[in-house]
């Protein structure tokens, strides 16, 4: 049931860029999709407030739940750190025709527990209760009742709740019961529950039993299992080529298109300001998408399950949208700013070696992500020997296109900007990934600074449509003045 429910990860990684020959990247998402993960929590009163028959009913129901005998990779059961949580079960079965598992694991718990990290991606909540105890009335019998679902659950998602009693069909206990529904059907407006169902479970020798204890479990899980949520489904990438990936997307076609036009129209390439604001605007969105933070009220994954190599269980370490983890991946795309350019703009009536030596200025500014400072001095001297060789290679294409008018173009930044991010990028160290919501991305907004630029590109292109059309109209103009041929006929 919960296999046929689970929405599947498409086998195949969507179509990317190409990453650089320089350094091959590991694959996005596993090769195939990812395994079905269920958790279930019995939340159980305390021993001291169990009758016999609730003593009985508890130990079988424990029982049943523990079907699936030693966890995974030898682990044994047991409580955990804080006392309060036990293992029952932890299974992992292979689903028929598919290239995933289906695992499941049964917690039992009891209120007050601190462990948080235990419960992660929980799917469902079993909450055993007892009978009343002799003179307890109805308000304090919910009150205890509710006091034992306090369990640090995760805002999302959220998940229903089962609830079986051992409460006798009789007038003594039949308002604590009605009074029990009632409270606990306020649950799913101001909790983590999603929905509650409220059933009994008695023992078969009764006579108002209508069905045996298994067959009222199994209604239960399979009301529990339909109503669980789908575990969330999430791309891993690792950290360079999420931000190259990102890069493609909103950076490179839009300064592309951009020179481009500029080329075509004999324009000088795109000043430095908006090629940085650009730049940053697109680093500060992935940044912003990799962070967000309704990624921290995921509760997920498993953590009997949880593994450090993702590819073979599809799912991210336990760590991977904790807040410490979160704020290392922001600092890491933030080391990849670029400062923004200072001084006004250069123009290409000035002499060439003055743009030049305005244009290294700008790339010594540079802070390349590394913590070793003789590691940046070295990495700084190998950026600006590469743009000093951009330059000198452009300049040559220049004079050898345009019988050495160089400064009509000025500085190729599109070109020393790119230059600049590639060197960055090869200098990354991190080995951070990046997990995101699939198919939840983000917009990203174009920026002011870039829009202005391109209409000030429009404006530019506009103007020089205009004069090309006055010059060809003049030219012919004066052709028809000085040409009679087309007035008087040949003799």
């Amino acid at each position: 049931l919960l296999a046929s429910r689970t929405p599947r990860l498409p086998t195949s990684p969507s179509p990317s860029p190409s990453p650089s020959p320089s350094r091959p990247h590991p694959t996005t998402t596993p090769s195939h999709p990812p395994d079905i993960c269920w958790l279930a929590l019995l939340v159980q009163p305390e021993e001291q407030d169990l009758s016999e028959t609730d003593a009985t009913l508890l130990s079988w129901l424990r029982g049943k739940l523990s079907f699936g005998g030693p966890s995974p990779e030898g682990k044994s059961h047991g409580t955990s750190a804080s006392g309060n949580i036990e293992k029952l079960s932890a299974t992992s079965t292979p689903i028929p025709d598919q290239e995933r598992r289906l695992e499941v694991a049964v917690k039992a718990v009891r209120a007050g527990d601190g462990g948080s990290s235990e419960l992660r991606g929980t799917s469902a909540v079993v909450l055993y209760v007892p009978t009343p105890k002799a003179g307890e009335t109805p308000e304090a019998f919910c009150r205890s009742v509710q006091a034992r679902l306090s369990l640090p659950l995760a805002p999302s998602p959220r998940v229903p709740l089962l609830v079986l009693c051992s409460i006798k069909m009789e007038e003594d206990h039949l308002v604590h019961w009605l009074s029990l529904r009632m409270a606990l059907s306020s649950l799913p407006q101001a909790s983590t529950i999603s929905e509650v169902l409220c059933q009994t479970l008695l023992l078969p020798n009764r006579e108002d039993c209508p069905a045996t204890p298994q067959q009222q479990l199994c209604l239960g899980l399979q009301w529990l299992a339909e109503r669980s949520p789908s575990q969330p489904l999430l791309t891993h990438t690792p950290l360079r080529e999420y931000v190259e990936r990102g890069l493609l997307e909103h950076y490179v076609p839009l300064v592309a298109a951009d020179s481009e036009a500029r080329q075509k129209a004999g324009l000088p390439a795109p000043a430095p300001l908006p090629l940085v604001g650009l730049y940053n605007s697109v680093l500060e969105h992935l940044a912003h998408s990799a962070t967000r933070p309704d990624l921290c009220d995921l509760s997920w994954p498993v953590a009997d399950f949880a593994a450090k190599d993702f590819s073979r269980t599809g799912h991210p370490p336990l760590h991977w949208n904790t807040p410490g983890y979160l704020n290392v991946t922001q600092s890491h795309i933030a080391a990849l700013r670029l400062p923004e350019p200072q001084g006004g703009q250069t123009t290409g009536e000035e002499e060439w070696s003055r743009l030049c030596t305005h244009c290294l200025s700008y790339v010594a500014r540079i802070e390349l992500p590394h913590r070793d400072r003789q590691m940046d001095r070295q990495a700084t001297v190998t950026l600006l020997s590469r743009i000093k060789a951009l330059l000198h290679h452009y300049a040559k294409e220049c004079a050898d296109h345009m019988t050495g008018h160089v400064t009509n173009l000025g500085i190729p930044w599109d070109q020393v900007i790119l230059a600049c991010v590639e060197h960055m990028l090869g200098h990354m160290s991190s080995d951070q990934w990046v997990s995101c919501l699939h198919g939840n991305e983000l917009k990203f907004t174009i920026p002011g600074v870039w829009l202005h630029a391109q209409a000030e590109t429009s404006v530019s292109l506009a103007a020089m449509a205009t004069r090309t059309t006055g010059s060809k109209r003049r030219r012919r103009h004066s052709r028809h003045r000085s040409d009679p041929s087309p007035y008087y006929p040949h003799p």
